[in-house]
């Protein structure tokens, strides 16, 4: 009981950490360099 109440954690806990991220790159906003962003 105690691999699956572990396993299932780390399921949901990946899930929301890949669509959380996959919707940051899907849905942010891209700027071009010479939109006066910072010069590294």
């Amino acid at each position: 009981m105690g691999a699956e109440l572990l396993l299932g954690v780390g399921l949901l806990l990946g899930t929301v950490w890949l669509a959380t991220h996959l919707a940051v790159r899907i849905f942010a906003t891209k700027e071009d360099p010479s939109a006066g962003g910072p010069v590294v």
